[in-house]
């Protein structure tokens, strides 16, 4: 018997995924995950209460667009590619199972001070940080600019950062600090301590990676 491929695997996760979440209520989802419930027909509500399966939409923010995802079938929309891609998606699924309902602070942290977040630190360092350091290291109003193409926010840390919004209630920071005569440019993300609970370790360092794409499409020539 042939082990599965890649990704037949991926295809798996994302099964179980879809049924981790039609398991539960969408309501309750959508108060846990800071989402928008949209019932198909005013007696959306009052079906679920009934114990009927409702119809709707969960209505997902996230890098300054809305995804919506429909509800029971789980079919995603949105007119953000980022948030179309398998990637996206797959984590979007995990947190609408793992959201708290707790809303995040202001405690910001490295990956590595993640518990277990050793192991994927130096990639986020490879793959994010030292490449986003190198294209925007000596412009930050280009760093500013193409964070805005992804919905950030700027924010008062190192000398230029910028908030993203993965998903509502898990933000994320990039944190440029401009090279000068002395230092080389540095780039850092952080992750607010009690929203990174909201996810798979592995999925924090994915939507990091998006990110940094995004940014680097967006940036300079």
């Amino acid at each position: 018997m042939m082990s599965p491929t890649n990704e037949e695997k991926h295809q798996e996760a994302y099964a179980a995924a879809e049924a981790a979440v039609r398991a539960l209520s969408p309501t309750d989802i959508a108060s846990r995950a800071g989402l928008f419930w949209v019932p198909a027909s005013s007696d959306g509500a009052d079906s679920e209460a009934s114990g009927t399966s409702p119809a709707g939409r969960l209505e997902i923010s996230a890098f300054g667009a809305t995804a919506r995802l429909s509800w029971p079938d789980l079919s995603f929309e949105s007119p953000s590619p980022l948030l179309m891609t398998f990637p996206w998606r797959l984590i979007a699924l995990h947190h609408l199972v793992m959201a708290r309902g707790t809303e995040p602070g202001e405690d910001w942290v490295s990956y590595r001070e993640l518990p277990d977040g050793l192991f994927y630190a130096n990639t986020i360092t490879r793959e994010v940080e030292v490449p986003l350091a190198r294209l925007f290291g000596t412009d930050p109003e280009a760093f500013l600019a193409a964070g805005d193409t992804l919905g950030g926010e700027a924010l008062r840390l190192a000398d230029v950062a910028l908030m993203f919004h993965p998903l509502p209630r898990v933000p994320m920071v990039f944190a440029l600090w401009r090279e000068d005569d002395e230092f080389p440019a540095k780039v850092k993300v952080l992750y607010e301590r009690v929203g990174a609970a909201g996810l798979p370790l592995q999925d924090l360092r994915i939507i990091a990676e998006l990110a940094g794409a995004g940014m680097r499409a967006a940036g300079p020539r």
